[in-house]
C-alpha cells in the first residue's frame, strides 16, 4: 500500500520554513496515511495551454532580383513553426515519491537507532534479540513511521515542466 503525508508535514516539528533552523517548532510530527485512488497527488493545473502552429509560404516573385535569388514560383518555400509541449512523466515520478514512504514495505530490522535491540552486548544465547522484532503484517494508518524512514510528498501547487520550440527554414 502506498502512503502519503502532507507537504507541510515533510518538515516535521520544525515546520515549513524552519528546516535547518535549530529550535524551530512551528510544525507537527510527520504522519502517514494510506494513499487512495480517489486522491490527487497534487492540484490539477488547468492553465497548461499547448498550441502548435505552423506556416508555409511559397512566394512567386515578379521582379528579376527575387527570381534570381529564390527562383521561379513554386521553387522556394519559407516554413516556420512554434509549439509548447508539456512533459508527461508517466508513473515513474509518482512511484518514486510515494513508494519511498513507509507502507509499501514493512521494516523488520533491529538496530541501535530504532532502539529495539534490548540490552548490549548481544549474545547468541539470547535468541529473542537475534530474531526479527514483532511487527504488523499489514501497514497501520495513520502512522508516524520510524526514525529511519524517509518522508516524501509532492508540492500541491506543482507546475509541470514544458518545452517551447521554434523553427524557421528556407527550402
Amino acid at each position: 500500500m502506498l502512503s502519503q503525508t502532507t507537504f507541510d508535514e515533510l518538515f516535521g516539528i520544525s515546520g515549513p520554513g524552519g528546516l535547518f533552523k535549530p529550535g524551530a517548532s512551528g510544525g507537527k510530527v510527520t504522519t502517514f496515511t494510506q494513499f487512495k485512488s480517489s486522491t490527487n497527488a497534487y492540484n490539477t493545473d488547468y492553465k497548461n495551454f499547448a498550441p502548435s502552429l505552423g506556416v508555409a509560404w511559397s512566394p512567386n516573385f515578379k521582379n528579376s532580383l527575387g527570381k534570381f535569388i529564390f527562383g521561379q514560383g513554386g521553387q522556394t518555400v519559407f516554413r516556420g513553426g512554434y509549439s509548447i509541449a508539456y512533459n508527461r512523466e508517466g508513473m515513474n515520478v509518482f512511484q518514486s515519491i510515494y513508494a519511498s514512504n513507509p507502507g509499501l514495505t514493512i521494516d523488520a530490522s533491529r538496530n541501535l537507532t530504532l532502539n529495539n535491540l534490548g540490552t548490549l552486548p548481544i549474545l547468541f544465547r539470547n535468541k529473542n534479540q537475534l530474531a526479527q522484532p514483532a511487527f504488523p503484517t499489514t501497514p497501520i494508518y495513520p502512522n508516524e513511521g520510524l526514525i529511519t524512514n524517509s518522508a516524501n510528498a509532492f508540492n500541491p501547487n506543482l507546475k509541470i515542466g514544458y518545452v517551447q520550440s521554434w523553427s524557421f527554414c528556407i527550402q
